[in-house]
């Protein structure tokens, strides 16, 4: 979705660092010395050799604190939690001692990893516990070495410390110096009740369980108030929820907190934190930053891509785009690039980039094995489609991404494929088919505590509703999207519901109320700095101004929106402000202007409907009433006259943290 300074003066260094970054890479991202490639290591967990569900647990925390052991000293590249758990599920693995060579190979291909560890562990009695592990090349499938540590459950750190260093001197990744000890317990709980708590709501939030996660997030805080990682965790599991205002509180908490962790952890906290507060650029600068330090970990390459993009600088993000192209195989070659790609050109109003990259991340996510990432790139493939007007393709796609998402057991996403093959189906006017699968969606939205994709579906079911002629259910849909909107602190979403109520008061005939609610939308529209938000509600405000005979002040206001469309680069946007400008002049008796504008819509739009409209339009003369004419329009931008467009709920890779 204001910066915080970080603790014990951190800023300047953060600074020099920044600097460092710069003068490292080109405006691209890309390194320009040759890329060091570190030996790539996954912790893969531990098998429960007692079977007892209460110590499952041990296997998260053992594989985070020994992949945090590992990572220190930055010699090595850890592979992240989230990614290992995706593999799993990706590759349908359980828990396992060892694997064979061909298992290791589809991990290898999989995850982009040279070594795994792995192994199992079993309580002795006591307190006690026993853990075995192996080290093993994916490439040669072999067992490089093994290890067997016993220790008290209670100081499970010292336990995984005496591993880490038996795996550290086979990996030639050194000895551990006072000051990465330091970042290694920083990154810690600090009681075993806390790490107990932590872990579990790990293994909940890698299995889609973003509202179990959340709960045992906040058991874990209280119980340990000074652990950054958890309060990182306990912002992503906010966020997952769609609490924009809870995700903020805790990531900056964390980042307060993270003063001790190591500078790799304590800048990855700080644009998490950039992420919730939507500081795109801080958080370009930060993962930039990363990238600097670490130019084969291809996520901080992505995750610059992502901020770019959001931040809506698409472009900057496609060159950040060709820089990872250039990166040593494998990683040059991961489908999260196309994603990216795909993103970014959406992002820029380029359909066919977009459609192209999302097929090419599908078929590298197929020939991986990565599931998850081809559901990915389905649904970007089925937006494009739809914005390119091949519908029935679309549903293709995103039932596709449904199905694939529905056998991961990720109901959220799968859900969220159902809302976008609804709005396939209300594009095309089957409105009263598409309520019933937003419906579905909502369902199981309400099922798993998701507030903003249950305030997005009202919305969309509003929208509907109102194109069904039923404008008293479309308001009270409205009316609770708003609420929720209101209640987690989405000032975007409470832009978009005030806006779409604002067309069901105009429908009414209550131009005051409306007038009212575009205005709202406005405001909040310049306090987020969302400039399309803003044309979209101003341009309602002129329709109304015209339907109360104030074509001047009509006149005025679609100027502004054009301007700003301009700005945008909203196609789209600009034909449908030509239109009515051209119906404001010809009301005005200006039928130069009016064909003048008129022409230049035509010239912009490329829907054959929306000609057809404009065609129309020149034909009609001045003196008519504006009620009927001027076309209001929903918070997509739509006119009421046409069929309104629900958002496309997007999809997410991966979850943090």
């Amino acid at each position: 979705l204001a910066g915080v300074s970080l603790a014990l003066n951190l800023g300047g260094l953060r600074d020099r660092w920044l600097q460092r970054s710069r003068s490292a890479t080109d405006t691209a991202g890309l390194p320009s010395t040759p890329v060091k490639v570190r030996r790539a290591v996954a912790v893969l967990g531990f098998k429960n050799l007692s079977g007892r569900p209460d110590e499952a647990w041990l296997s998260t925390a053992l594989s985070e604190m020994l992949t945090m052991d590992l990572e220190v000293g930055e010699q090595l590249r850890m592979i992240p939690g989230e990614d290992v758990a995706q593999m799993k599920i990706n590759l349908s693995l359980p828990d396992a001692d060892s694997y064979g060579k061909e298992t290791l190979t589809r991990i290898r291909r999989n995850l982009g990893t040279d070594d795994v560890v792995l192994g199992s562990y079993v309580p002795l009695g006591s307190g006690q516990i026993r853990l075995d592990l192996r080290l093993q090349d994916t490439e040669a499938g072999q067992t490089l070495t093994a290890v067997s540590e016993t220790g008290s459950e209670v100081r499970i750190d010292d336990l995984v410390g005496r591993a880490g260093a038996a795996l550290r001197q086979k990996l030639g990744a050194g000895e551990l110096s006072p000051t990465t000890s330091t970042a290694v317990r920083a990154s810690l709980p600090s009681n075993p009740q806390a790490a107990r708590l932590y872990a579990e709501g790990l293994a909940k939030l890698r299995v889609f369980d973003a509202l179990g996660a959340r709960e045992l997030f906040e058991k874990a805080v209280a119980a340990d108030p000074n652990h950054a990682p958890a309060h990182s965790a306990l912002a992503a599991a906010w966020s997952a929820l769609g609490y924009g205002r809870e995700a903020r509180d805790e990531a900056r908490k964390a980042m307060e907190l993270s003063a001790n962790l190591s500078r790799e952890e304590r800048l990855s906290v700080e644009g998490r934190y950039r992420e919730t507060t939507h500081e795109w650029s801080r958080a370009a600068e930060v993962y930039g930053t990363l990238w600097g330090f670490f130019p084969d970990n291809l996520d901080y390459g992505v995750r610059l891509a992502s901020a770019q993009t959001q931040g809506g600088k698409g472009q900057e993000a496609l060159r950040t785009v060709e820089a990872l192209r250039k990166l040593p195989p494998p990683e040059r070659d991961d489908p999260r690039i196309d994603i990216s790609e795909a993103q970014a050109a959406y992002a820029i109003g380029d359909n066919k980039r977009e459609l192209e990259a999302a097929a090419r991340a599908a078929t590298k996510g197929a020939a991986q094995e990565t599931r998850l990432l081809v559901a990915v790139a389905r649904n970007e493939e089925g937006r494009a489609l739809r914005n390119l007007g091949e519908p029935q393709q679309a549903r293709v796609a995103y039932e596709e991404a449904q199905r694939i998402y529905g056998a991961a057991g990720d109901r959220d996403h799968a859900a969220r494929a159902v809302n976008n093959i609804a709005t396939v189906l209300y594009d095309h006017g089957d409105f009263a088919g598409a309520t019933v699968m937003y419906e579905q969606a909502l369902a199981v939205f309400r099922a798993v505590g998701n507030k903003f994709a249950i305030a997005a579906v009202l919305n969309n079911i509003g929208n509907a509703l109102k194109r069904q002629g039923d404008l008293k259910g479309a308001r009270n849909a409205l009316r609770e999207a708003l609420v929720i909107r209101r209640e987690v602190g989405s000032k975007g979403g409470i832009a978009e519901s005030v806006l779409n109520i604002g067309t069901i008061l105009y429908r009414q005939g209550d131009l005051a109320g409306a007038k009212l609610n575009y205005q709202e939308a406005v405001s909040i529209g310049r306090e987020i700095g969302d400039r399309s938000q803003i044309s979209i509600a101003l341009h309602n405000l002129a329709g109304t101004l015209a339907e109360w005979g104030d074509l001047a002040g009509a006149k005025q206001t679609l100027d502004e929106v054009l301007a700003m469309r301009r700005e945008l680069g909203d196609k789209t946007g600009q034909a449908y402000t030509l239109e009515d400008l051209g119906e404001v002049a010809a009301q005005q008796g200006d039928l130069v202007a009016a064909r003048k504008s008129l022409e230049e819509a035509l010239a912009t739009r490329r829907w054959r409907s929306l000609e057809a409209s404009m065609l129309r339009a020149r034909k009609r003369r001045p003196g008519l009433s504006s009620r009927g004419l001027y076309l209001n329009r929903d918070s997509q931008g739509q006119p009421r006259r046409r069929s309104p467009t629900p958002p496309i709920l997007p999809a997410r890779p991966k979850t943090a943290p």
